[in-house]
């Protein structure tokens, strides 16, 4: 086991290097917390709040420098929005596509 080594990062700010204890802590830190946020989000679309289910993951996945620029926020939005997420199925199909 190594640690980060500096001058090798990634847009996380870690080394990225196979085996580094701090880089494997921190993936496994943002997919528990990926994984948390659409759980989350899945509630509300099983009560078919499904405003509330977006307002969910957005504040969720913003709070984790990990999720904070994950490139699904913007798209959830823009679907949302255009009227392509309007059922639980639609919403339940994208949130699992999350990664």
């Amino acid at each position: 086991m190594m640690n980060c080594r500096p001058g090798i990062r990634g847009w996380s700010g870690l080394c990225r290097t196979p085996g580094c204890v701090t880089c494997d802590a921190w993936h496994e830190e943002r997919r528990q917390w990926l994984e948390s946020a659409k759980t989350r989000a899945l509630e509300f679309v099983d009560a078919g709040e499904l405003a509330l289910a977006y307002k969910s993951l957005v504040s969720d996945l913003s709070q984790h420098a990990g999720t904070r620029e994950h490139p699904g926020l913007f798209l959830t939005g823009e679907l949302f929005i255009a009227g392509h997420l309007n059922t639980e199925e639609s919403w339940r199909e994208h949130i699992a596509g999350y990664q």
